[in-house]
């Protein structure tokens, strides 16, 4: 019976230890977006204005590039439903999102409609591996946002970007899983103006009222 008591002891002493070390990779993450003074802007279809609010995405992903999983994503590009839905949808919506996301997941639980005000993501960071390094990217865009770069109309030799105007803007920050602390993102790059790829190219010179939609993004761990 001493014998059996001895067993039993260890076996819940060991699955004691076992239950602190998961709950201490248990972790709270949030993601804060505040939104900027072109958050919310407006065009003009006829003598209609119409209130447009940004396509948005943010997801984490390994340092070698791997896509983990996606935080939130918005309605229309998730689904590829739009109001006067043009043929083949908007990959140039979010096109690094939808790249790094083919094929890889449903999106129905983590799609939401676009933001009308700022963003706030909770995530218990469950699928990390703790201590493992990971970064976090968000991509925002708006349609019909043009500039004198990005313009309007065709002419301009791999500037024309349809309805797309502004090419979707890329922020990132890395952090490590379980450690505490406050991570800012700050825009990298720019995604493909006409979504053909997921690539991200490291300059944003050429965005104006782009840059003005988010005022600031920071990622909370705790």
């Amino acid at each position: 019976m001493t014998k059996y008591r001895t067993i039993l002891c260890a076996a819940l002493t060991l699955l004691v230890v076992i239950s602190a070390v998961m709950a201490s990779e248990v972790y709270q993450m949030k993601l804060t977006v505040t939104p900027g003074e072109t958050w919310n802007s407006r065009m003009w279809i006829g003598p209609v204005p119409v209130k447009k609010t940004p396509q948005i995405a943010a997801w984490i992903e390994t340092m070698e590039g791997s896509f983990v999983k996606t935080l939130t994503v918005s309605d229309a590009t998730a689904k590829q439903k739009w109001k006067g839905k043009p043929e083949g949808g908007r990959p140039e919506s979010l096109p690094v999102w939808t790249h790094a996301t083919a094929q890889s997941e449903s999106t129905d639980a983590i799609s939401s409609a676009s933001p009308k005000n700022g963003l706030s993501v909770n995530n218990d960071g469950q699928s990390l591996e703790h201590g493992k390094p990971y970064r976090i990217k968000l991509e925002i865009n708006t349609s019909f946002d043009y500039n004198e770069y990005w313009t309007k109309k065709s002419g301009n030799a791999g500037r024309y970007s349809g309805v797309n105007g502004q090419p979707s803007l890329i922020y990132e920050v890395t952090f490590t899983a379980g450690t505490a602390g406050q991570y800012p993102l700050k825009p990298v790059g720019i995604g493909s103006v006409d979504g053909s790829s997921g690539e991200i190219t490291p300059e944003i010179t050429t965005l104006t009222s782009a840059l003005t939609m988010i005022e600031s993004a920071m990622l909370v761990i705790q």
